[in-house]
């Protein structure tokens, strides 16, 4: 259709179900869904010269009453274990968080460590906030193996009623080549010691085994 000045718009069919139904002509209809999640709500406009034009828009209806739910990805990406393998003693890594379900109201607020207390010095390790936002987006930030093991926290708050989702990532550093005791699973790390225990014992078992004088 033609959207100039001079030339009007002479009919408006909505579908909003994308079912090949129309459901109104109305110019700026009122509609009422009658289900949650996403629908594709189509507009056919047609001019009076007889020239058409077709737009589709998908839209997101959220249940209010449903809990928030974090969303968080990474680059690098996280392994099977959750975890972010950075190469070498420091990188950075460009986090993407959004959220879904909920009033649709949210807040990211991301620490960076939580086995440390930040920069307000208060204490408290739960409490820091490295990052936050209101919006959903991504945050590039560095890491460092300088003070040992390494998890980032997000935590995404429903404004709208104080619910809160919470979403971990374990950043792990290579030296050398070969992975530091921080890329080491916990299943990885009881395999080591249990076979570390099994040796130690083997050792003073034979360290005190009685000798015997062949005659």
């Amino acid at each position: 259709a033609d959207d100039t000045a001079s030339i009007e718009i002479r009919s408006f069919e909505w579908d909003f179900e994308n079912d090949d139904q129309i459901d109104s002509t109305e110019e700026n209809p009122r509609h009422d869904f009658v289900t949650y999640g996403e629908k594709e709500v189509v507009l056919k406009v047609t001019d009076e010269l007889g020239q058409t034009d077709t737009a589709l828009k998908t839209i997101d209806l959220v249940d209010p009453s449903s809990t928030v739910e974090g969303v968080l990805t990474a680059f690098p990406e996280a392994n099977s274990e959750n975890q972010i393998v950075i190469d070498g003693p420091e990188g950075e890594i460009t986090f993407y968080y959004s959220a879904k379900a909920g009033s649709g109201e949210y807040k990211f607020d991301f620490d960076k460590n939580i086995f440390l207390d930040g920069a307000d010095g208060d204490g408290v390790r739960e409490n820091d906030i490295d990052f936050t936002d209101t919006q959903a987006g991504s945050w590039r930030t560095s890491f460092s193996n300088t003070y040992g093991s390494t998890v980032v926290k997000l935590t995404v708050t429903d404004t709208a009623t104080g619910e809160q989702d919470v979403i971990t990532m374990q950043i792990v550093f290579t030296v050398g080549g070969g992975a530091n005791l921080l890329a080491v699973t916990p299943r990885q790390m009881l395999l080591f010691l249990s076979l570390s225990l099994l040796s130690a014992l083997f050792a003073l078992v034979t360290a005190f085994r009685p000798k015997t004088t062949k005659l």
